[in-house]
């Protein structure tokens, strides 16, 4: 691996996980980048100053700050087609939601 080589990693790393029928996590994917839409209630709940925190980890004094975080728990919803991951649909029509909160209605 990286390591072994000498190679270092400064930067992110999202793992995407499902748990199955059983209760086991499994591995999705990695991603060097931050997940989507799994960041958003994430960022929602940091207080410290996320460029900051980037600039020491490229600096490479990450070790000497300390991140802060809003004590609230915070969640995102994600509206998928029956079936995903897996073999699933697309063109179905969403009922239901208020014309204004649609988007060009």
């Amino acid at each position: 691996g990286m390591a072994a080589e000498g190679n270092t990693y400064t930067g992110f790393l999202y793992a995407g996980l499902m748990i199955d029928k059983q209760g086991n996590p499994k591995v999705i994917e990695f991603n060097c980048r931050f997940g989507d839409p799994e960041t958003q209630p994430i960022m929602l709940r940091m207080k410290s100053d996320l460029v900051e925190l980037c600039l020491a980890a490229c600096e490479g004094t990450l070790d000497e700050k300390t991140s802060e975080w809003d004590e609230r728990a915070s969640l995102g919803v994600v509206m998928a087609a029956g079936g995903y991951p897996g073999d699933y649909r697309t063109g179905d029509v969403i009922h239901g939601l208020p014309l204004e909160e649609v988007a060009g209605g």
